[in-house]
């Protein structure tokens, strides 16, 4: 994507621009939102911050039941094809 003419075009696009200003007191207007926006609460932070997790998590819980059902088949053919309830880990 390179364009001999890139250098004519950004400074056409400079010179086009040039006269856009912000308004004046713009920057002041700016830093006093900044200042007067304040750091939400722990907990507020921990909540949106779970809230973010929470479909991995859910998907985490299903793929452990899943691996428990696969798992207990297992164990349950073990438990009726045996005399004793010894198991071998």
């Amino acid at each position: 994507m390179s364009d001999p003419n890139i250098d004519e075009r950004l400074a056409a696009l400079s010179a086009r621009t040039a006269p856009l200003r912000a308004r004046p007191g713009f920057a002041d207007r700016v830093m006093l939102a900044v200042e007067a926006e304040h750091a939400p609460a722990f907990g507020v932070a921990l909540w949106r911050s779970a809230l973010r997790l929470a479909p991995l998590a859910a998907l985490a819980a299903v793929a452990a039941v899943v691996w428990a059902v696969t798992t207990s088949d297992a164990t349950s053919a073990m438990l009726a094809a045996a005399d004793t309830t010894e198991f071998e880990w």
